[in-house]
């Protein structure tokens, strides 16, 4: 049986891994001729959904679990949805509850760790859960939880037509930078990610590096992303006496442009169950040097697309950076590398088609 009417559900549509991945979930199967529904607590894709014609509810996932799964449950009877396709624990749990009762099958994607309460709450109910990498299935198989038989991995999916060093967003790039006051010279750094920790995706170890190491005064640092310790990162630059040298871009509507703009993508993460925003960074023909943590481990070759550094390690992240810093040759060819490492291993094709073949054969098997 072919599904035709979907329910895609996250707790928030703001900037962030699982939200881009519902959001490129959507548009792409709204553009195969697929009835979308998508239902979270709102937030800036929220909007950009409506203006492609998907249809939003707004669903106090986190805030009252019981009204959101009843919420749901009307949604589904409303609009005939064959299947439902969670987000997050809190997601997960909701939609649960709604399928259960709205008597339909659901799918999960895993975007990061379970706890132990988590795993064994309604989520493990799903009728697949789908992990965005290697990593995560197989942490998942060493706990022991889940049942291995609905463990899949399928990963993130990158729009590698919109994520393009193409001539336009290449000139967009160039003037995005003289706007942020970058000349050519300079060695522009950049890092995409929701500021929701002090340095749990690296802005601190970013920060201290341009601060201790004073030869490095043409090397800039770009932070696109917003959150709660966005004025905590600011104070911190401002201490260090390398805030003239730091552009909080905040959130940037176009990715791709954004991402055209800078030299080289510095992801000091602590954890990344897969690294969306390297492998976006990669499809843009960018070099990254991220430390060895989690999926990243799958989507960079150490030395061919860019650099994988031990945890905490700043001062040979710093000595990646030189590398790439001093020889432009390596760092094209590493460019080069990243594209094509995209292309034939995360391109959304690849995503969507094995993400549509789950869910007919979860709605089949269902039914049977």
């Amino acid at each position: 049986m072919q599904v035709t009417n979907l329910l895609l559900v996250v707790p928030r549509l703001n900037i962030g891994g699982a939200e881009s991945y519902v959001f490129q979930l959507a548009k792409q199967l709204k553009a195969m001729g697929y009835a979308i529904y998508v239902a979270s607590w709102g937030g800036l894709l929220a909007d950009e959904l409506h203006n492609l014609g998907i249809m939003h509810y707004k669903v106090p996932i986190r805030l009252h679990k019981g009204l959101a799964s009843m919420m749901l449950e009307k949604i589904i009877h409303r609009h005939n949805i064959q299947l439902v396709h969670a987000n997050s624990g809190a997601a997960g749990q909701v939609a649960a509850l709604a399928c259960m009762r709205a008597n339909i099958p659901w799918v999960y994607t895993a975007h990061g760790w379970l706890s132990f309460k988590e795993q064994q709450s309604n989520i493990a109910q799903a009728q697949y859960i789908i992990c965005v990498s290697d990593y995560l299935k197989n942490r998942f198989l060493t706990e022991g939880y889940l049942d291995p038989q609905k463990l899949i991995t399928i990963y993130n999916g990158i729009d590698t037509t919109t994520y393009s060093s193409t001539p336009e967003n290449l000139t967009k790039g160039a003037r995005l930078r003289e706007e942020w006051g970058v000349t050519k010279s300079d060695f522009l750094l950049g890092i995409v990610s929701r500021i929701a920790r002090p340095n749990m995706k690296g802005h601190l170890d970013l920060l201290h590096i341009l601060a201790k190491y004073k030869e490095i005064q043409d090397w800039k640092l770009v932070i696109i992303g917003k959150g709660k310790y966005l004025p905590f990162l600011k104070y911190k630059a401002w201490k260090y006496g390398i805030y003239d040298r730091i552009i909080f871009a905040g959130h940037h509507t176009d990715i791709p442009v954004a991402l055209s703009a800078i030299d080289v993508m510095a992801l000091p993460s602590k954890f990344e169950t897969f690294g969306l925003a390297v492998a976006e960074a990669m499809a843009i023909e960018k070099p990254v040097v991220t430390y060895a943590v989690g999926g990243l481990k799958e989507v960079i070759d150490e030395g061919v697309t860019g650099f994988l550094v031990e945890k905490n390690n700043i001062e040979n992240f710093y000595k990646a950076l030189c590398i790439l810093y001093s020889n432009k040759s390596l760092r094209k060819e590493l460019s080069l590398n990243s594209r094509q490492k995209v292309v034939e291993n995360f391109s959304h094709q690849q995503t969507i088609k094995r993400i549509i073949e789950l869910y007919d054969l979860i709605v089949k098997n269902y039914k049977e």
